[in-house]
């Protein structure tokens, strides 16, 4: 399946909000609340519009058109230290576990390197989500440290743009 990047749009809400709500998806977040339509729009408007996030709708094209299947975004853009805060997830069951999220990782890894010209790009992860691990080592991400928060342990990951590869996956 070919996996293509497009920028967010506010009628992308709907999705957003099912996809960052259902239980897969929030397990693995550091946020556990519900998430409205309010709040992601509010988010679009003080985040995406400011320049403080790049946020992408992760889309796949198969034998029956184009999906929507999840987003990736890099957050907390610091234009000063040339960083941000990478986070993706696929929204769309059925489309887990195909090594999905590599490619868009990838893909934007280019579009933080290359467009918003960062020099490092770094995530928290917890250890018990090995698919995402996984996915983040095969873009290119080292582990920097390990943390506990409450009862959770959290790795630190990081990519510099002097070490990038530019993947093709």
């Amino acid at each position: 399946m070919k996996v293509k990047l497009r920028k967010i749009t506010l009628s992308d809400t709907a999705n957003i909000v099912r996809w960052r709500n259902s239980d897969d998806v929030r397990k693995n977040l550091f946020t556990q609340d519900n998430l409205t339509e309010e709040q992601h729009i509010n988010w679009f408007h003080s985040k995406i519009e400011s320049g403080s996030c790049a946020q992408y709708i992760i889309e796949v094209e198969d034998e029956s058109g184009y999906h929507d299947i999840g987003t990736t975004f890099i957050k907390g853009i610091d234009n000063k230290k040339k960083e941000g805060e990478f986070g993706i997830f696929i929204g769309e069951p059925t489309f887990r576990g195909k090594g999905l999220s590599t490619s868009a990782t990838c893909q934007m890894l280019r579009i933080g390197f290359e467009k918003l010209n960062l020099k490092s790009i770094f995530l928290e992860v917890f250890e018990s989500n090995i698919p995402a691990i996984c996915a983040y080592k095969k873009a290119g991400f080292k582990m920097k440290d390990k943390y506990m928060k409450s009862d959770k342990s959290i790795i630190n990951m990081e990519i510099l743009k002097e070490r990038w590869v530019k993947n093709t996956i």
